[in-house]
């Protein structure tokens, strides 16, 4: 699988727990990669209107029906294919400890995971 990372960032400060981002970073891009078909992106850029730094996970593989795509962040819930069905709920309850949001959207052509979090 092909990854393009498009860092478009600024100095910025915010307090983060490391490690717990890293677990929420670490479960997304393995969804991404088990879900791709063969490419994925992930972008990294500052909103200042909005004081986010927004984090954007993007892959190219199937649609998730509209009806799933908050379903999937509750516990035991899991993809075709998932582990445990645990890595998302994991990772939304660190996102919001950080005081951010974390969603799925369907896009034209790819399937995103998109965080937002406080700077």
């Amino acid at each position: 699988d092909d990854i393009d990372w498009n860092l478009n960032l600024k100095d910025f400060k915010t307090e983060v727990n490391e490690e717990q981002l890293a677990i929420a970073i670490e479960n997304i891009l393995s969804n991404q990669i088990r879900y791709a078909k063969s490419r994925i992106e992930v972008t990294m850029e500052i909103d200042e209107r909005e004081e986010n730094l927004l984090i954007r996970f993007a892959n190219d593989g199937e649609k998730i029906p509209e009806t799933k795509l908050e379903e999937l962040f509750k516990p035991f819930t899991k993809g075709i294919g998932g582990e445990n069905g645990l890595g998302l709920s994991i990772t939304r309850r660190i996102i919001e400890l950080h005081g951010g949001t974390i969603s799925m959207v369907n896009e034209e052509e790819l399937v995103a995971t998109v965080i937002r979090l406080p700077i």
